[in-house]
């Protein structure tokens, strides 16, 4: 269930369509599909900051939705991700 809302927050933030009109490529697709997972397991309890910057690195999010989940502004995600790591 946690899966589906993913989902549903990456809809609410513009990135990712119903799925009738959504036309990214099967490889992008699979970079939603493994967001939402990640997203909805916890990843070996990875905070919810840390799930955002992997998914702006992985290209899932862009980094404005980033900035609204994270309410931060852009230019200080370098300093975030010396602080928290990205997955990287």
């Amino acid at each position: 269930m946690l899966h589906e809302v993913a989902h549903l927050m990456l809809a609410a933030g513009h990135e990712e369509l119903p799925a009738i009109q959504e036309n990214r490529s099967g490889a992008d697709w699979d970079n939603v599909e493994r967001f939402a997972e990640i997203a909805a397991i916890g990843r070996n309890g990875r905070p919810f900051t840390q799930l955002v910057l992997e998914a702006l690195s992985a290209n899932c999010v862009t980094s404005v939705t980033a900035a609204r989940y994270l309410d931060l502004k852009f230019e200080h995600f370098d300093k975030l991700r010396a602080v928290v790591g990205d997955g990287r």
